[in-house]
């Protein structure tokens, strides 16, 4: 489920960014004969709480600002919005282990700037 969360979040500001030059393809005969694929993640484990955040109890989302390439490898990793430092190194260190099939254009895999919830929730 958290990965759904993460992907539709990831979906809805990377959209906005592709319009400005593509659409994104809905898989129907309505979409535009330059429509973009986003990525897809294939693996994308959770981030791990900072340690010494535990006793803070702090929730919430740290948002990347990421570059998958046509590999599929997550590359050029920066924060767009910030939970405290130790949050967005976790955010990082987990989303620069993520694997994802390409973003396609014309049927050829292209770079593709994406934005990345990365959610953070204490266990109680």
């Amino acid at each position: 489920m958290k990965l759904i969360s993460a992907l539709l979040a990831c979906l809805l500001i990377c959209s906005s960014a592709v319009r400005a030059s593509s659409d994104i393809c809905n898989g129907n005969a309505s979409d535009s004969p330059d429509c973009v694929t986003p990525p897809t993640a294939t693996y994308s484990p959770e981030a791990k709480y900072p340690d010494n955040e535990r006793k803070t109890g702090h929730e919430g989302d740290v948002i990347l600002k990421v570059l998958i390439d046509t590999d599929g490898t997550p590359r050029d990793i920066s924060v767009a919005r910030s939970l405290g430092p130790d949050f967005d190194a976790a955010a990082i260190a987990a989303v620069q282990t993520w694997r994802f099939t390409p973003a396609m254009k014309y049927g050829k895999p292209i770079p593709f700037h994406m934005g990345i919830q990365v959610a953070f929730h204490a266990r109680r």
